[in-house]
């Protein structure tokens, strides 16, 4: 099984009953999004998306996995920002 299927086995089972375990999930979704933004900042860095004939990366999401435009101005915004 694959990292990002034990992850995906592990939220399907995730019950959140207290104050704790709700931070707790906020804090692991932003460590998701500093992976993904990770991953796209170098996806855009090395131009990948050429390989799928997009024009950009933001271009990319919508084509290939269905981003309203808006939603993937506002990723590649978040993805581009200085790292903290």
């Amino acid at each position: 099984m694959t990292t990002l299927q034990e992850l995906s086995d592990a939220v399907d089972r995730l019950v959140i009953t207290n104050p704790n375990e709700l931070a707790s999930v906020f804090r692991a979704i932003r460590m998701i999004d500093e992976k993904i933004e990770s991953g796209l900042r170098e996806f855009d860095r090395e131009q990948r998306y050429l390989l799928s004939n997009a024009s950009s990366t933001e271009d990319f999401l919508v084509r290939s996995l269905g981003f309203l435009p808006e939603d993937a101005a506002a990723t590649m915004k978040a993805a581009r920002r200085p790292l903290r």
